[in-house]
This record gives structure tokens, C-alpha cells and sequence, in this order.
């Protein structure tokens, strides 16, 4: 997953669109801000998972209806240079999640769509799952 992630860093500098990494590091922004690094890499993690289950981009993937609850179809990305550091920072540690965890949320929630689910770990703020098997 390191590779990935550099590869999404190197993509930022495109200036035609909202680039992979500049996405990431506005939903790391949004999702983990006041989290340790840990709870941020298992945030990154469930994203990376989805990507690579979806086969879509990285923006592709938080900009789906419903995929994060901060997110509407007129949001405009913004990120400064801080932001996209963290990400790479972030983006540098070993994963923390394997690639079944998919979904997270507030520990102090109970959304009903998470009952399907095994929501098992606990890191930071965030309960993340999985399908049950």
C-alpha cells in the first residue's frame, strides 16, 4: 500500500483535476484530524481498501453518494501543503487494517447499516468493519 500512496502523492501535481492524493489528504482532513497517526492510517486503510476492491480512484471513491457523510456532489477539495505532508506521512506507515475492513464510523454512533456488519475494531474515535462471514 506504501506505493500507492507515493503514486497518488506524485499524481497531486496535476493541475487539470482534483488529484488522488489531494483527495485523500481533504478526507483525512475531514474524517482524522485530531486523531493519532495510528486511528489516521486505519482511516486511510478502509479508503485504500475500497479503492483497490472497487478498482476506482481514490476520488472516484469518496465522492460516491453516501460514502462519507461530510461530502456533497458541489464540494470543492482544498488542501494546503500541510495537509498533503500528513498524508504522506500517514501514507508511509505499515497498514494497520487488513484489506477487509470497508466501512468505519464515530465510535459514539449506531448506524443502523452497521448491524449487517462485524464491527470489531475499535482505534481512536473510529469502529471499523467488515463483512461478517
Amino acid at each position: 500500500m506504501k506505493w500507492l500512496v507515493s503514486f497518488l502523492l506524485i499524481l497531486s501535481f496535476n493541475c487539470y483535476a482534483t488529484s488522488d492524493s489531494t483527495c485523500l489528504s481533504a478526507m483525512l482532513k475531514h474524517e482524522a484530524q485530531t486523531e493519532s497517526k495510528v486511528a489516521t492510517r486505519a482511516v486511510l486503510d478502509v479508503t485504500l481498501n475500497r479503492v483497490a476492491k472497487s478498482r476506482k480512484t481514490a476520488c472516484r471513491v469518496i465522492k460516491e453518494p453516501g460514502a462519507y457523510s461530510w461530502h456533497h456532489k458541489n464540494y470543492k477539495f482544498k488542501v494546503i501543503e500541510k495537509d498533503l505532508t500528513r498524508l504522506s506521512e500517514i501514507g508511509n506507515m505499515s497498514p494497520v487494517l487488513d484489506e477487509d475492513y470497508l466501512w468505519f464510523f464515530n465510535k459514539r454512533l449506531h448506524p443502523i447499516w452497521a448491524k449487517k456488519l462485524k464491527c470489531d475494531r475499535i482505534i481512536g474515535m473510529h469502529k471499523f468493519c467488515k463483512e461478517k462471514k
